[in-house]
């Protein structure tokens, strides 16, 4: 559902012909550039073809279906969080204790700013750290050093729980301090950049304090003022680099609604101040809709490991499709762009290398529909024979192992998105290899 194997072998493909290409005297840098030029017109061309979709298109149940397996009930139940939620949707996949999958709406917020240090991973495939029932720490200003934070690091030690510390920025002294703690097995920890600018990144501080309640700790308060009603509380977190997601927040419904009908009165204060209002209603929206939970049900320890992938698998290309639109699936939307840009012209002064990246990639991006074919006990070229007899658009399930007139009516999508940041990746990874 992430591309990560349709990456896997365009990458392969633009090597195996960069080192051809290379052995027969064509420059590196020519070649490359050839490549990056191929692939923008590519992505221009795909952009052209990319269907836009909503929480309530038909095409997205198929992305689903498509990047589960095929699971029935995986799709159903994450196309319904997105239509319910929207787009913007925050959903949290974790493995449950029983044999049925549950999904249940708990108070929670996602924003877009991740660990400070990676010192935190606790999955270093996904480079991603996870957290149960940990304590948040929400500081207003800059930590400089480890004292500042030792009281709060001290009593989450004391109550054997994770510690997550959202501040403006943690300076090398404190961090040092926090990383070894961590390494050490003394108190987990992760320091999280907090969202917003000036006056305000306190009141988004303010929102969570109401939401996990705690209390947000001023950088001009004594730590011997420190208590631990200063410390929010969450049943779960899970940060990467590039976002957080606090999930199941102690605050008290009472203080939250107070909260809610106080950004709603502002909202009002500022109507027609487009500024303002757009940061009121993003805060307004984290504060209210809440978080998504799967919890996924197995029969074992391994099928629900596999299920749990699937459901992530899933959750990623959805959003990816709401994102950015969606375009033929199967490898076609790559075949289709190959055949189209093929017959391009180029001026006289272009060099014979800059050429031969730019066709190298063309036929590299056939790759993927192609080991489609194999992988299903196909002939390659006696299916392109088949499409290239039939009228445009045509495509091929090989499920059935039958022709379509497209594949979207097919139902075999992918997201946009997914495919331009795999071309992106291997182009970028292979430049990097043949030039090094």
């Amino acid at each position: 559902g992430d591309g990560t194997t349709t990456a896997t072998v365009l990458a392969q493909a633009i090597y195996n012909a960069g080192v051809k290409q290379l052995a027969l005297g064509n420059q590196a840098g020519e070649f490359n550039r050839g490549v990056k030029i191929a692939s923008i017109d590519i992505l221009k061309y795909l952009e052209g073809l990319k269907t836009d979709v909503t929480t309530s298109s038909p095409e997205l149940k198929e992305v689903a279906l498509v990047s589960s397996n095929g699971d029935e009930e995986i799709a159903e139940t994450i196309t319904k969080i997105y239509k319910d939620l929207g787009v913007n949707a925050v959903i949290s996949v974790v493995q449950g204790s029983g044999v049925e999958t549950e999904v249940n709406m708990v108070k929670g917020m996602q924003f877009d700013r991740g660990y400070l240090s990676p010192y935190c991973v606790t999955d270093k495939i996904k480079m991603k750290a996870d957290f149960e029932n940990a304590f948040v720490f929400l500081f207003d200003g800059k930590i400089s050093n480890f004292k500042q934070v030792l009281p709060a690091v001290e009593f989450a030690g004391a109550k054997a729980r994770p510690l997550i510390i959202v501040a403006e920025n943690v300076e090398d002294a404190a961090l040092r301090g926090l990383a070894i703690n961590h390494m050490q097995g003394n108190v987990q920890s992760a320091i999280v950049m907090s969202p917003g600018y000036g006056n305000k990144r306190l009141e988004r501080l303010r929102d969570m304090a109401v939401l996990f309640g705690g209390e947000v700790f001023d950088k001009d308060t004594k730590m011997e003022d420190f208590n631990p009603n200063h410390l929010g509380e969450i049943e779960r977190a899970e940060i990467t680099n590039k976002d957080t997601a606090f999930i199941g927040g102690a605050g008290e419904q009472a203080l939250i609604d107070e909260r809610v009908r106080f950004i709603q009165s502002q909202l009002a204060h500022y109507k027609g101040n487009k500024y303002e209002v757009d940061i009121l209603e993003t805060r307004l929206g984290k504060l209210s809709s809440g978080v998504a939970m799967i919890k996924v049900g197995a029969m074992s320890k391994e099928e629900g490991k596999e299920l749990l992938d699937r459901v992530e698998d899933c959750k990623h290309a959805v959003k990816a499709a709401l994102s950015e639109g969606v375009v033929d699936g199967g490898g076609m939307a790559l075949y289709s762009a190959s055949k189209h840009l093929s017959g391009k012209v180029f001026k006289e002064e272009v060099s014979d290398s800059l050429k031969a990246g730019y066709t190298s990639l063309l036929e590299a991006i056939k790759t993927p529909f192609k080991q489609i074919l194999i992988n299903a006990g196909q002939i390659p070229e006696v299916i392109e024979a088949g499409i290239e007899s039939r009228p445009t658009n045509t495509g091929y399930d090989v499920k059935k192992g039958k022709y379509v007139i497209t594949m979207i009516d097919a139902g075999i999508i992918d997201p946009f998105k997914v495919v331009r940041i795999a071309l992106e990746s291997s182009v970028s990874i292979v430049g990097t290899l043949l030039t090094s």
